[in-house]
């Protein structure tokens, strides 16, 4: 951002706290509604036929970083979230 923005935009009382923090709003506030319900809605998607697969994949994963680790001479590991 230029200095002469941010400037003009402190002049004009802009809270940065709350923009950083909170961000612009794109949507109207029934759009933002319709797409938090949405999103909560897809939330509720049943993942646990496939989820069990996925642990463990992760798992061997995770368990072969961690082998080659402990065989290796790096001082530190880093996981990924999982």
């Amino acid at each position: 951002m230029q200095t002469e923005a941010m400037y003009f935009l402190m002049q004009h009382d802009m809270d940065f706290n709350k923009w950083i923090k909170q961000g612009i709003p794109y949507l109207n506030k029934t759009e933002l509604s319709e797409l938090e319900k949405t999103l909560y809605d897809e939330r509720e998607i049943d993942f646990t036929s496939f989820s069990k697969e996925w642990e463990e994949e992760k798992f061997i994963e995770h368990k072969t970083v961690i082998e080659e680790w402990i065989a290796g001479e790096e001082p530190t590991l880093v996981l990924e979230k999982m």
